[in-house]
Protein backbone atom coordinates (compact mmCIF):
# COMPACT_ATOMS: atom_id res chain seq x y z
CA UNK A 1 0.00 0.00 0.00
CA UNK A 2 2.74 2.38 1.00
CA UNK A 3 4.57 1.90 -2.75
CA UNK A 4 0.76 2.66 -4.23
CA UNK A 5 0.66 5.97 -2.24
CA UNK A 6 4.22 6.62 -3.32
CA UNK A 7 3.86 6.28 -6.94
CA UNK A 8 0.83 8.92 -6.40
CA UNK A 9 3.02 11.98 -5.07
CA UNK A 10 5.25 11.08 -7.43
CA UNK A 11 5.79 13.88 -10.40
CA UNK A 12 4.62 12.95 -13.56
CA UNK A 13 7.52 14.56 -15.00
CA UNK A 14 9.88 11.85 -13.60
CA UNK A 15 8.28 9.11 -15.88
CA UNK A 16 10.28 9.61 -19.44
CA UNK A 17 13.98 9.72 -19.82
CA UNK A 18 16.98 7.28 -19.66
CA UNK A 19 17.24 7.47 -15.83
CA UNK A 20 14.27 5.29 -14.85
CA UNK A 21 12.10 8.35 -13.09
CA UNK A 22 9.90 6.71 -10.78
CA UNK A 23 11.83 3.66 -10.35
CA UNK A 24 15.23 6.00 -9.29
CA UNK A 25 12.70 7.28 -6.72
CA UNK A 26 11.09 4.26 -5.61
CA UNK A 27 14.65 2.97 -4.51
CA UNK A 28 15.42 5.96 -2.94
CA UNK A 29 12.35 5.53 -0.99
CA UNK A 30 13.41 1.90 -0.56
CA UNK A 31 16.78 2.56 0.90
CA UNK A 32 15.03 4.85 3.34
CA UNK A 33 12.53 1.95 4.75
CA UNK A 34 15.15 -0.35 4.85
CA UNK A 35 17.57 2.08 7.60
CA UNK A 36 15.09 2.38 10.10
CA UNK A 37 14.43 -1.05 9.71
CA UNK A 38 18.21 -1.72 10.23
CA UNK A 39 19.16 1.36 12.01
CA UNK A 40 16.08 1.15 15.01
CA UNK A 41 17.37 -2.06 16.73
CA UNK A 42 20.70 -1.06 16.84
CA UNK A 43 19.56 2.28 18.55
CA UNK A 44 16.36 1.03 20.59
CA UNK A 45 17.83 -2.52 21.61
CA UNK A 46 20.95 -0.59 23.71
CA UNK A 47 18.13 2.41 24.84
CA UNK A 48 16.06 -0.42 25.91
CA UNK A 49 19.42 -2.18 28.32
CA UNK A 50 20.33 1.24 29.84
CA UNK A 51 17.02 2.57 30.97
CA UNK A 52 15.15 -0.63 31.07
CA UNK A 53 17.29 -2.95 32.84
CA UNK A 54 15.65 -4.75 35.91
CA UNK A 55 18.90 -5.85 37.54
CA UNK A 56 17.50 -9.22 38.01
CA UNK A 57 20.25 -11.63 37.12
CA UNK A 58 19.06 -13.54 33.92
CA UNK A 59 18.55 -10.45 32.27
CA UNK A 60 15.28 -10.86 30.81
CA UNK A 61 13.17 -8.38 32.51
CA UNK A 62 12.60 -4.75 31.58
CA UNK A 63 10.34 -2.08 33.20
CA UNK A 64 8.02 -0.26 32.21
CA UNK A 65 10.61 3.16 32.35
CA UNK A 66 12.90 1.62 29.61
CA UNK A 67 9.78 1.09 27.24
CA UNK A 68 8.65 4.76 28.23
CA UNK A 69 12.16 5.84 26.64
CA UNK A 70 11.95 3.53 23.97
CA UNK A 71 8.36 4.35 23.14
CA UNK A 72 8.89 8.23 23.64
CA UNK A 73 11.89 7.75 20.85
CA UNK A 74 9.57 6.20 18.41
CA UNK A 75 7.31 8.79 19.03
CA UNK A 76 10.04 11.40 18.26
CA UNK A 77 10.42 9.71 14.92
CA UNK A 78 7.03 10.23 14.22
CA UNK A 79 6.91 13.62 14.58
CA UNK A 80 10.27 14.25 12.52
CA UNK A 81 8.70 12.15 9.60
CA UNK A 82 5.74 14.19 9.61
CA UNK A 83 7.82 16.96 9.80
CA UNK A 84 9.96 16.49 7.19
CA UNK A 85 7.00 15.40 5.12
CA UNK A 86 5.70 18.88 5.19
CA UNK A 87 7.95 19.81 2.54
CA UNK A 88 6.60 17.28 -0.28
CA UNK A 89 3.97 18.22 -2.66
CA UNK A 90 2.00 16.60 -5.22
CA UNK A 91 2.53 18.33 -8.70
CA UNK A 92 -0.63 18.40 -10.53
CA UNK A 93 0.34 17.77 -14.50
Amino acid sequence: METSLAIDTLPKKYDDGPSGGNAQLLGIWGVAAFLGAAVGPMIGGPLLYLFGSSGTTDGQDYTIHGYTVLLSLSALYFLLSAISLRWVKKENV
